[in-house]
């Protein structure tokens, strides 16, 4: 009885949706289904109950499985959206131009690369939005600015300037919150990567680590001369400094103490750790930038050029150092093998050098008006970016899809590299 009431039900569902090949069978399935149901009730009009009752349950098992097959396709559908949206071509075009009344001399992107911030002779830091390219706020200074950047959770930004002091601004409510004092012009100013502290380097030849809760300076590194730049380790447990008196000088924040300090025959002009916190890089006037351990305090190897050396960096993964010089060329060198694997040529001086996120790419800014981006693993140069005048400063998103560059010809660039297969 069951199984041919089921029957029965299937040939009702069938003519409902009239999914027949013809017309024809379609009306000899309804003459079909109209006999056997009358020939039914008659033997036992009970048995209306029974199919009653069972085409309820085949119709609702039927829509849970439509239900569910139709959540399927959607879930399929968003997957292939996303693997369309994640994948991307290498597409490189620019984006926009953030400008302002004077030179560039910094620009970086917020840790979730939707800001670019920029830091101008023209005594402004700007903060542009990339997606919809429109300015979301100044942070004003009686002179100009040489560096700005981020706080870790991109909530906050820091300014360093030319008139003694840094700026700590609130990104959502785009005012200032406090400033800190030097005697002297403030060269550079950022948050330890645990957003605890900010460290600002100054030509009053002292470095200082203030806590951001209290705004109270917990530590204060002398220098024989101008402190050019300061930084942490990724663990926030360090702070390197680099000054024209010819050192590097690593401390330790917890004890506010001095590790020890590297030597150079020349003007230290930059210093940063490596991922791991485990080596330091040091970049010379003296034409040697020079790869320092932190434990044993030695130095491991040193990168010779035939100028000065005006920036050193690690890669991300901790794998690459590369070094910009006044000769013309970056290098790349292998930390592991303490061998060059190879150097990016450029006209003139090479100001800055810096990896991707994912240390794929490096890009390389320079005084002939270029900036570079090489490919690690081919050795290859991709593109170029072009400005009027000289590039002091460039650097990756950190999803590694835009480089942003600073310019003397008053611009910062931002060059998307790549374009997802949907069109973004």
């Amino acid at each position: 009885l069951v199984s041919k009431i089921d029957n029965l039900i299937e040939f009702q569902l069938r003519i409902q949706k009239k999914s027949f090949a013809s017309e024809n069978e379609f009306i000899q399935a309804l003459a079909f289904f109209e006999r056997e149901t009358k020939g039914l009730m008659l033997l036992d009009p009970s048995y209306q109950q029974v199919y009653k009752d069972r085409f309820f349950e085949i119709s609702q098992s039927l829509k849970t499985k439509q239900a569910r097959a139709n959540q399927f396709k959607k879930d399929d559908q968003r997957a292939r959206n996303k693997e369309i949206k994640e994948t991307k071509v290498f597409n490189p075009k620019e984006k926009f131009i953030v400008e302002h009344k004077d030179w560039v001399n910094s620009a970086v992107f917020s840790p979730d690369s939707k800001y670019v911030l920029t830091a101008s002779g023209d005594g402004k830091a700007k903060i542009y939005e990339v997606n919809t390219h429109t300015l979301l706020f100044s942070i004003p200074h009686i002179k100009w600015v040489n560096s700005a950047s981020f706080s870790a959770d991109g909530k906050y930004v820091v300014t360093a300037s030319n008139d003694c002091v840094a700026k700590v601004y609130e990104v959502s409510t785009q005012k200032e919150l406090f400033f800190l004092p030097h005697g002297n012009e403030v060269y550079s100013a950022i948050f330890s990567p645990d957003g605890k502290y900010i460290l600002t380097a100054s030509g009053d030849r002292t470095a200082k680590v203030y806590e951001v809760a209290t705004q109270k300076a917990l530590l204060s590194i002398p220098h024989g001369s101008t402190i050019s730049s300061a930084t942490f380790s990724l663990d926030s447990k360090f702070v390197v400094t680099a000054s024209r008196d010819n050192t590097a000088k690593i401390s330790e924040v917890s004890t506010q103490k001095e590790l020890f300090s590297v030597q150079h025959d020349g003007w230290v002009k930059s210093a940063a750790f490596s991922p791991d916190s485990k080596f330091v890089v040091t970049a010379s006037h003296d034409g040697t930038a020079k790869i320092s351990e932190v434990a044993t305090q030695k130095v491991l190897f040193s990168i010779p050029h035939e100028g000065m050396i005006l920036s050193a960096a690690f890669s991300p993964d901790g794998k690459y150092v590369v070094t910009a010089s006044a000769d013309y060329t970056a290098k790349i060198y292998d930390v592991a093998t303490q061998k060059e694997l190879f150097n990016i040529p450029h006209g003139r001086y090479v100001n800055s050098a810096a990896f991707s996120a994912n240390s794929k790419y490096v890009v390389t800014a320079s005084n002939d008006k270029t900036a570079k981006v090489y490919e690690v693993s081919t050795q290859k140069e991709l593109f170029f970016i072009q400005h009027a005048s000289e590039v002091k400063g460039a650097s990756f998103s950190p999803d590694s899809k835009y480089v942003v560059t600073a310019s003397d010809d008053k611009t910062a660039k931002v060059t998307q590299l790549y374009q997802s297969l949907d069109g973004e």
